[in-house]
């Protein structure tokens, strides 16, 4: 049985990143640092 809890918490991150962007019309911290992290 796959552990649901690797799966909810992306998914968490996304969702309240995507809210973020459009609430505060720019990249959270937490959204820039994973960004420039893989870059």
């Amino acid at each position: 049985m796959i552990d649901l809890s690797f799966l909810i918490l992306p998914c968490i991150l996304i969702i309240w990143e995507i809210f973020y962007i459009f609430k505060e019309k720019k990249t959270s911290t937490i959204l820039k640092h994973i960004y420039e992290h893989h870059t």
